[in-house]
C-alpha cells in the first residue's frame, strides 16, 4: 500500500464509495491507524462486504481500522504491474528523514508548467540538504502515464488504421460492383427522368445503412474485445488510469468515424453511377462480358492496395514476434531454469536494528538451503531481470567526479553463494563469503562491464570503489556502509533489458550483511524438478524464521522474464492479430470480386467452353487474374515494409543488423508466397465445411471428365463458390445454345454443297460434248492450215519442256507453246 496525506485523494476528485477519506486528525502521530481500501482488494479478500467499514485488519503487525472503500474506477497507482491495496495516512514529523517521498499538486488556474517547474526547484534549492545529488522536477500526471505507453499506442493506432483502410477497400470494392451489376437499372431510372444526384443519393442512402449495421456489429465486438484486453493486457503494458472500456467517447468516435467512411468511399459507386452511357446500358451491348470495364482499374487498384496494406502490417508483425522472441531468449549471462523467487518485507519496528534483521534472513536462507527439493539458495534485495531497476551513484578510485552529474551503477544485495545459485560466472577474484560481514572491510563484486568502461581492464581486484547512498529510512535504500569499498571480485554481466543496456551497463554487488535492506527476495534452484517445486520450501523457511513475516510475489524467475518484457509480447500479439484480422479481409476482398468477375463473364465462359477450352483453362482464366493482382500487390508491400519497419525502429530489438534484415527479407519473399495463395488458403474452411463433390459441377460431359483428373485440389472451393453462384450452369446453357447455332450453320452450309454437286452433275454432259464439239473444229482448222505439221510437232517439243520445268502450271506449256509456233506468213 502507499501513505497519502489527508488532501491527496479530494484533490484528485475521488471520493470513497463506502465511509469516509482520511482528514487532518488521521496524518497525527498514535491516530493513524487507519486505512482505505482498494476496490479490488475490498472484492478479493472481503467478498465486497458491504458492512466492511468498522472491521479491524491488520498491516504490517499494527491493527488498523478499515474507515472506507474505493470505487472501481480508481486505478491510478500500480506497483511492478500490480494494484495498490490499501492507502494509509502518511505522519510526516520534523525528524523524519524519508527521502522516497512522490508529491502530487494541482496547479492554480492561468499558471504554467514552466512557472510551477522554476518555483519548485527554486523551493528545493533552499532546502537544508546534506548532499544535492537529487533533484526536483516536475511532469503532468498525463505525461507521466503517456510517456512509456507511446510506442505501443502509436503502433496500435498505425494497426487500426491499416485494417480500417483495408476493410473500406473492400467495402470500395463491394459497392462498385453493385453499381456496376445494376447498371441496366440505373440507366433506366436516368432515362425516366431521375438526375444523377438523386441516383447518387440513393445510392449514399444505402451505404448509410451498410454503415450503421457495420457500427452495430462492431460495438457489439468491441464489448466484447475490451473484456479480452483487460484480462490479458495489464496496467504496465499499456499504462492507463482505467480499464479498457466502451463508453460515450467511444461511441460517439465510431459513429463519427463511420460516417466520414461512408462520405469518403460512398463517393466511389456514386461517381461511377453518374457515369453510365444510357444508350449502351439499355442496348446492353457488353452482353455481362465487361460489365463495369471502366471501373475495374479502380477495382484492380484497390485490391493491389489493400493486399500490399495486408503485406506491411503482417511484416511489422513478423518484425514484432521476433524482437519479442529475441528479448525472451536472449543469453542473459545466468540459467533461469528451476529458479524459484518469491519476496520477504522485513518493516516491523524490530527490524530497525541491523543486527536482528541480518540475524533473520540469514535463518531464512539456513532453512531454505536445508529443504530436500532446494540444490542452492541466496538472499537478493531484488531478483535479476525484474521489472524494477535501482541505481547507486558511485565514486571511482583514480576517476575525478564530473561536474554535471555523478556516475552511476546498478546495484544488488546479495548473499553468500548467489552467484553459484544463478550460475553468473565468476571471471576474477572470489566471492562473497561468511567473513564479510558488518564487522570486516567493506567489499565488492563488480562485473566486466563495470571494470572495462572505468579501468579499461578486467583485472581490477583490490581496486576502490565507493557508493553514494542517500541516507534514508526508505525500503529500497540499504543501510549501507559508509567508506570505500575494495573490489574482490569480477563477475560475468547480466543483461537485463536487451534494448537499453545493449552496450552493457555497469553493475556493482554488495554483500547483503554489510548493506542490509528490509525489502528481500529469496532465489532457490531445485535438484532438477520444476522451479514450483521449491515455493513450499520459501514459504516454510519465511515463516520458520518469522512467523509474521509477508511471503508476496512467488514467481519462477523464467516467470519474471516474462512479465519484464511483456509489452513486446503483447505489442507482438496485438499487431499480429490485426495482421491475421487484414489477411482475412484482404482475401475476403479478393474472393468476392473474382467471384463477381466470374459471374459478369459467364456468356464470355460459355463461348469459350463452346470453342472447345477446357475447364483448366477457364479457372486460370480467373485465377490466373487474381494471382497477377496478388502478385503485384506482394510486390508493392514488399517495397512498403521496411518504411513501416523504420517507424518501428524504437521498439525493435535484434532487427538492426545485416543478417537480420537478410532474416526478414527472406521472411518477406515467403509471405509474398504466402500472399499468392491467400486466396486459396482463406477458402479452405470452405473446402472443409462444403466438401467438393465434382459430380455436383453441371458442365458438358467433355468439360467433366477432365476436371475429375486434373482439377488441383487447392482451386476446388473456387471451382465450388463458382458453380454455387450459378456461372457453371449459365456458361453451360449459352454453351450449348452457341452450339446448337454452330451445327445448324454446319448444316446449312453441307446442304448448299449437296445442291451444288447436284447441280454440277446434271450439266456435265452438255459441257462435255461442248468441248470435244469445240476440239474437232480447231484440229480441222490446223490441217487446212500450211505449216501446221511444223507447228504441231513444235508446240509438242515445247510443252514438253515447259511442262518439266512448271509442273504445277498446265495452262504455261499452251502459251510456250503458242510462243513457239512459226508466225511467218502464209504463203
Amino acid at each position: 500500500g502507499f501513505k497519502v496525506a489527508a488532501g491527496f485523494l479530494p484533490m484528485l476528485g475521488v471520493q470513497p464509495a463506502l465511509g469516509r477519506g482520511f482528514t487532518e486528525d488521521d496524518a497525527q502521530p498514535g491516530r493513524d491507524t487507519v486505512v482505505i481500501l482498494t476496490d479490488g482488494f475490498w472484492r478479493r479478500y472481503f467478498s465486497a462486504d458491504p458492512d466492511i467499514v468498522g472491521q479491524s485488519v491488520d498491516v504490517d503487525g499494527t491493527a488498523c481500522t478499515i474507515v472506507g472503500v474505493l470505487g472501481p474506477s480508481f486505478t491510478i497507482f500500480h506497483v511492478l504491474n500490480r494494484e495498490v491495496e490499501l492507502f494509509r495516512p502518511h505522519v510526516l514529523t520534523p525528524t523524519d528523514r524519508e527521502q522516497s517521498i512522490g508529491l502530487y499538486a494541482k496547479l492554480r488556474p492561468n499558471v504554467s508548467i514552466d512557472a510551477a517547474r522554476a518555483q519548485l526547484a527554486a523551493a528545493y534549492a533552499g532546502l537544508p540538504i546534506p548532499n544535492h545529488l537529487w533533484t526536483a522536477g516536475l511532469r503532468p500526471l498525463s505525461t507521466t502515464f503517456a510517456a512509456n505507453a507511446r510506442p505501443t499506442l502509436i503502433a496500435l493506432e498505425w494497426a487500426v488504421a491499416l485494417v480500417l483502410l483495408i476493410a473500406c477497400a473492400n467495402i470500395a470494392n463491394l459497392l462498385l460492383a453493385v453499381s456496376a451489376s445494376r447498371r441496366k437499372e440505373l440507366a433506366v431510372r436516368h432515362a425516366l427522368g431521375a438526375t444523377r444526384w438523386r441516383i447518387a443519393r440513393d445510392l449514399a442512402g444505402e451505404t448509410i445503412v451498410l454503415t450503421i449495421a457495420g457500427a452495430a456489429g462492431a460495438t457489439l465486438l468491441a464489448t466484447w474485445t475490451v473484456a479480452v484486453l483487460n484480462s490479458t493486457v495489464s496496467f504496465l503494458d499499456v499504462n492507463r488510469l482505467h480499464p479498457f472500456q466502451v463508453d460515450g467517447w467511444v461511441l460517439a468516435f465510431t459513429i463519427g468515424l463511420a460516417l466520414i467512411v461512408t462520405l469518403f468511399f460512398g463517393v466511389l459507386p456514386a461517381r461511377a453511377a453518374a457515369r453510365i452511357d444510357v444508350v449502351d446500358a439499355l442496348k446492353d451491348l457488353t452482353h455481362g462480358v465487361t460489365v463495369g470495364i471502366s471501373n475495374r482499374h479502380l477495382r484492380h487498384a484497390l485490391i493491389i492496395g489493400e493486399l500490399a496494406l495486408s503485406i506491411v502490417l503482417t511484416a511489422s508483425a513478423l518484425a514484432l514476434t521476433r524482437s519479442a522472441v529475441a528479448l525472451q531468449v536472449l543469453p542473459r549471462g545466468l540459467a533461469i531454469d528451476g529458479v524459484m523467487t518469491a519476496q520477504v518485507t522485513l518493516n516491523d519496528p524490530r527490524y530497525l536494528d541491523t543486527g536482528r534483521l541480518v540475524h533473520t534472513t540469514s535463518s531464512m536462507l539456513d532453512r531454505l538451503a536445508a529443504a530436500p527439493a532446494v540444490a542452492d539458495a541466496a538472499l537478493v534485495n531484488y531478483p535479476p531481470l525484474a521489472l524494477i531497476r535501482v541505481g547507486v551513484p558511485v565514486s571511482i578510485e583514480g576517476h575525478p567526479p564530473p561536474t554535471d552529474l555523478p556516475l552511476g551503477a546498478r546495484y544488488w544485495v546479495v548473499t553468500p553463494n548467489y552467484f553459484r545459485t544463478l550460475r553468473i560466472p565468476m571471471l576474477a577474484g572470489r566471492d562473497f563469503t561468511a567473513a564479510d560481514d558488518a564487522k570486516g572491510a567493506g567489499v565488492a563484486i563488480v562485473s566486466e562491464t563495470f571494470a572495462r568502461r572505468f579501468w579499461n581492464s578486467a583485472d581490477v581486484v583490490g581496486r576502490r570503489v565507493e557508493t553514494l547512498f542517500p541516507q534514508s529510512a526508505a525500503f529500497w535504500v540499504p543501510r549501507a556502509r559508509r567508506g570505500p569499498l575494495t573490489i574482490v571480485g569480477v563477475a560475468g554481466d547480466v543483461r537485463e533489458d536487451g534494448l537499453r543496456d545493449a552496450a552493457g551497463l555497469p553493475q556493482l554487488y554488495l554483500p547483503y550483511a554489510q548493506n542490509p535492506t528490509i525489502v528481500a527476495t529469496l532465489v532457490a534452484r531445485t535438484r532438477g524438478g520444476p522451479a514450483e517445486a521449491a515455493a513450499p520450501a520459501i514459504r516454510e523457511a519465511a515463516r520458520g524464521a518469522d512467523a509474521q513475516a509477508p511471503v508476496s510475489y512467488e514467481m519462477s524467475l523464467d516467470a519474471v522474464i516474462g512479465e519484464t518484457f511483456a509489452r513486446p509480447r503483447v505489442m507482438a500479439w496485438l499487431v499480429g492479430t490485426f495482421a491475421v484480422l487484414a489477411l482475412g479481409l484482404s482475401a475476403i476482398g479478393v474472393y468476392g470480386v473474382m467471384t463477381y468477375l466470374a459471374t459478369a463473364r459467364a456468356r464470355e465462359i460459355g463461348i469459350r467452353i463452346a470453342l472447345g477450352a477446357t475447364l483448366g483453362d477457364i479457372v486460370w482464366l480467373i485465377v490466373g487474374h487474381a494471382i497477377a493482382l496478388t502478385g503485384a500487390a506482394a510486390a508493392l508491400g514488399i517495397l512498403l515494409a521496411p518504411m513501416a519497419l523504420r517507424l518501428l525502429g524504437g521498439v525493435l530489438f535484434g532487427i538492426g543488423s545485416g543478417r537480420s534484415r537478410r532474416a526478414l527479407r527472406i521472411r518477406l519473399v515467403s509471405l509474398t508466397r504466402i500472399n499468392e495463395s491467400a486466396f486459396d488458403e482463406a477458402l479452405q474452411p470452405v473446402e472443409c465445411l462444403v466438401p467438393l463433390r465434382r459430380d455436383r459441377l453441371q458442365l458438358p460431359a467433355r468439360v467433366r471428365e477432365p476436371l475429375l483428373f486434373q482439377l488441383p485440389d487447392a482451386l476446388a472451393p473456387l471451382l465450388l463458390a463458382a458453380h454455387e453462384a450459378g456461372v457453371f450452369h449459365h456458361a453451360q446453357v449459352l454453351g450449348d445454345r452457341l452450339t446448337r447455332d454452330v451445327e445448324a450453320v454446319g448444316e446449312s452450309r453441307d446442304r448448299h454443297r449437296t445442291v451444288v454437286a447436284e447441280a454440277r452433275d446434271q450439266a456435265q454432259p452438255g459441257l462435255v460434248a461442248q468441248r470435244r464439239k469445240h476440239r474437232r473444229r480447231s484440229d480441222e482448222r490446223r490441217v487446212r492450215l500450211p505449216g501446221a505439221t511444223r507447228c504441231s510437232q513444235d508446240t509438242s517439243r515445247s510443252a514438253s519442256s515447259v511442262s518439266s520445268i512448271h509442273p504445277r502450271s498446265p495452262r504455261t506449256p499452251w502459251r510456250a507453246a503458242r510462243a513457239g509456233c512459226d508466225r511467218s506468213p502464209i504463203r
